[in-house]
């Protein structure tokens, strides 16, 4: 299906949706709504996409949330019904697991811990959003180091100071950089 503000795209059963709409920092119209209903409906149906990236264009912003424009001319009666007549198309158990992968360090995102140590998010514990699991991939000077699986929840005078670009992986180590294989899920805030 063509959609004139989302582009669609599946890879190795990797399903990639980009909101388009990056001259209103894909802003989220009610024609959005609709693609993204639609665009799900699609998804759901195919049995070959297990995993969904949403995604933003342009470079200012992911989403920038209501595109309030559309909105000014309405009065409070009819943003009520609009509230009152979509939540239909907003799947809460999908909500939930979306603000669970989205979490603040997110699966796969590299991060610099407290004691400089550069570690891979692995899992995130929903009692504690900024003590995630962690396995240990370089030290504090970017030099590879034995892997070890850390449960940041555990260790109450070790946090995540920083998310580690690819730039820093890069400019610091590019043998192991050019060597990790970063997966779709590596963000950069």
């Amino acid at each position: 299906m063509k959609y004139q503000h989302l582009l669609y795209s599946k890879e190795e059963g990797i399903g990639i949706v980009t909101i388009n709409r990056p001259a209103a920092l894909n802003a989220l119209s009610t024609e959005v709504y609709s693609e993204l209903h639609d665009v799900f409906q699609e998804i759901e149906d195919d049995q070959d996409v297990r995993v969904v990236i949403i995604t933003g264009s342009g470079e200012k912003a992911f989403v920038a949330g209501a595109d309030i424009a559309e909105m000014q001319p309405q009065n409070s009666i009819e943003i009520k019904n609009f509230i009152e007549n979509n939540p239909p198309d907003f799947n809460p158990l999908i909500l939930k697991k979306l603000i669970e992968v989205l979490s603040v360090f997110p699966p796969g995102s590299i991060v610099e811990l407290s004691n400089g140590i550069k570690a891979q998010v692995i899992k995130i514990n929903k009692g504690s959003l900024l003590k995630p699991m962690v396995k240990t991939i370089l030290d504090e000077n970017y030099n590879p180091i034995e892997e070890e699986l850390l449960d940041l929840a555990q260790y109450p005078l070790t946090s995540v100071n920083a998310i580690v670009t690819r730039k820093d992986l890069t400019d610091n180590n590019p043998t192991f950089a050019a060597e990790i294989k970063l997966s779709s899920l590596w963000i950069e805030w």
